[in-house]
């Protein structure tokens, strides 16, 4: 009997650990894209301001269905993995959300206010990392973002975004 319940035990834990997505720790900051390349064979987009770009469907790196129809995307600069974003858009849920309190610490939101109606984000200080949650408004929906940006990576990401507002700002004009 003994043997029998930790064998059951064992299967629920492994099942259990098989369906979560660890989507930010695939891969490592500092990674290089032919690394990621070589696990997930998609293209690589440069951009006018020195990223590139891997953008994918979360099922190609788990299969959490809470999470089905988000998209990953990670962002090298300077050769290296410096921000890991992922965007769920017009769902009629929270599961991003979720994710997020589950893998980074739980907040709160008013408690008069439905979680699928409410605007706003959180910020955790990691020990490598920078994360924020975003729930916003967007055409004819909402949309849950999650970014993870390196600490090392940092004053290049700051760089990368000073250079992507210049040019709106000169767009704008």
């Amino acid at each position: 009997m003994k043997i029998f319940l930790s064998f059951l035990i064992l299967l629920i834990s492994l099942s259990t650990s098989a369906g979560a997505c660890n989507v930010f720790t695939k891969f490592n900051f500092g990674d290089v894209p032919k690394q990621i390349n070589k696990e997930i064979p998609f293209s690589i987009f440069k951009d006018n301001f020195g990223g590139e770009k891997l953008v994918i469907p979360i099922e190609e790196i788990c299969n959490n269905s809470e999470l089905q129809g988000s998209f990953v995307s990670y962002l090298f600069l300077e050769g290296k993995l410096s921000q890991i974003f992922i965007e769920r858009a017009n769902f009629n849920d929270v599961n991003l959300m979720e994710y997020a309190k589950k893998k980074y610490g739980s907040f709160s939101i008013p408690s008069q206010v439905d979680p699928l109606n409410w605007r706003g984000g959180h910020f955790w200080d990691q020990t490598n990392a920078r994360v924020q949650y975003l729930q916003i408004n967007i055409h004819e929906g909402k949309s849950e973002i999650l970014e993870i940006n390196s600490k090392k990576y940092e004053a290049n990401l700051t760089n990368y975004s000073k250079q992507i507002g210049a040019w709106l700002d000169q767009s704008n004009k």
